[in-house]
């Protein structure tokens, strides 16, 4: 992972698993990041469930490589450095064509603007879930209810 590649599979699979399944008081949740392939998405779909939605931030390589970099100095991440990110921008833009094809076929995927401002993109995914679970007949907590990281 230090090196830009994805972590092992079994174990993301497997720790996805045991924080969300079986877990009553959850009725929905949010996997950021994920599935990185379609591969992924498979082995997901075969052990946890189908996803209800799948939402894809676009923006350009720019934009991905600071918030990384933001990311990776927030969290004293080492292995983020400049030749890890290279290739995990790489690896995402070859595999972020596939995985996109797939759940279109599945009318699964919506499509925001990533190179927006935080604060709209916040908004703009928080519209996609709630239209979601307006179609479900679930509640959602507003916008002042949810703690959303900085």
């Amino acid at each position: 992972m230090g090196h830009g590649e994805l972590g092992p599979q079994e174990e993301t699979i497997s720790e996805l698993r045991r924080q969300l399944i079986g877990r009553q008081e959850v009725r929905g949740f949010i996997v950021e990041g994920f599935p990185r392939d379609v591969h992924q998405a498979l082995c997901f779909q075969e052990q946890i469930g189908s996803p209800d939605v799948v939402m894809l931030l676009l923006c350009s390589n720019e934009t991905l490589r600071c918030r990384l970099q933001r990311r990776a100095a927030q969290l004293g991440l080492l292995g983020d450095n400049s030749h890890a990110l290279r290739r995990r921008l790489e690896a995402f833009q070859r595999d972020a064509v596939s995985v996109r094809r797939y759940y279109r076929q599945l009318h699964l995927l919506t499509q925001v603007d990533g190179d927006a401002d935080e604060d709209v993109i916040f908004a703009d995914l928080s519209s996609v879930i709630r239209e979601k679970l307006k179609d479900s007949g679930m509640f959602m907590k507003t916008r002042q209810e949810i703690k959303r990281p900085k």
